[in-house]
């Protein structure tokens, strides 16, 4: 049987601190299976415990550089968003499949580099069966848990002193421990008001995490049948956890009462809508210090004035 005339390509990872891989060695293992040809580049999967052996006995083809892979490559392969610096490789032959999250502003001038070279892109985020988004779902289970862990260290262990953040000198140990330890993280001692917004897969497991605590939590839903579901779970095994009618105009009290927001309301294929806007966060001000983490940031985030910080 001749081999398909299509190829894979998979380059190396290059945003900040981005250590995952589009394609495991198994993958690949399976992909030649049906005679597809796989383009690696090398050292794309080392951060992520994968050595370039492992590709070349998993049977793919490894150059040495990024532009290779796209050059001879059908369809690419990544994990995040391709960087500024990658947008010269885009051609109208090549079908991009990652997380893409075009819907956020932030993500323009990668629209129009794609819309220049008349490249297929698909978003990971994107891809969904029913009410199922079945690849960007575990990659939010870990996100919310994290988010509720991170909330209570920050609270616990990060000091604001003059408008600085004093971070423990055991930081970078601390974050060490999180990954070797993950998901049986021990959590900080933390008892203030935690507001989650969003009651899908990242807010729930955000407030599962935080659970563990002595800490309040509000979670907020505006879906009638998801409202019912967490109020009914929440009120039989968690008495710190209370599910709260997003409809109910509630958030702006709750807002100045919490000590942590979590942001966590996705919609497939448009912006993160803003839930805690300008003069929420002005009229919170006026109250204590609060913590913001905005899952839903490559979105364009849940708060107004959010950001991504890396």
């Amino acid at each position: 049987m001749a081999e398909k005339r299509f190829s894979i390509g998979v380059p190396k990872e290059i945003k900040t601190d981005e250590r995952r891989v589009g394609v495991t060695p198994f993958g690949v293992k399976h992909l030649r299976s049906k005679k597809i040809r796989v383009i690696i580049e090398k050292g794309a999967g080392k951060c992520a415990g994968y050595t370039d052996r492992m590709y070349l006995n998993a049977g793919a083809i490894l150059v040495p550089e990024a532009g290779e892979v796209w050059k001879h490559s059908d369809i690419i392969m990544k994990v995040k968003e391709p960087q500024p610096e990658e947008f010269r490789f885009f051609e109208k032959k090549h079908i991009l499949f990652t997380f893409l999250h075009l819907s956020s502003h932030k993500e323009s001038h990668l629209v129009k580099a794609l819309l220049k070279a008349g490249a297929t892109a698909i978003g990971y985020e994107t891809i969904h069966r029913n009410s199922d988004i079945p690849i960007l779902k575990p990659m939010s289970e870990i996100a919310g848990y994290l988010a509720g862990y991170f909330a209570c260290y920050i609270q616990t262990k990060v000091k604001l002193r003059a408008g600085q953040i004093i971070y423990p000198a055991s930081y970078q140990k601390d974050l060490l421990a999180i990954e070797k330890n993950f998901p049986k993280l021990k959590f900080p001692a933390f008892n203030g008001n935690v507001l989650v917004l969003g009651g899908g897969t990242v807010g729930y497991q955000a407030a599962i995490a935080m659970a563990h605590t002595k800490a309040h939590i509000w979670i907020t839903e505006k879906n009638a049948e998801r409202y019912r579901y967490l109020k009914r779970t929440f009120q039989k095994s968690r008495e710190n956890i209370i599910a709260v009618d997003a409809q109910d105009r509630s958030i702006p009290a709750l807002m100045n009462k919490a000590h942590v927001v979590i942001g966590a309301v996705y919609i497939l294929g448009r912006r993160a809508p803003i839930l805690i806007d300008e003069q929420m966060l002005h009229d919170a001000s006026y109250h204590h210090p609060k913590l913001v983490i905005d899952v839903a940031i490559d979105q364009g985030g849940n708060v107004f004035g959010t950001h991504p910080t890396a």
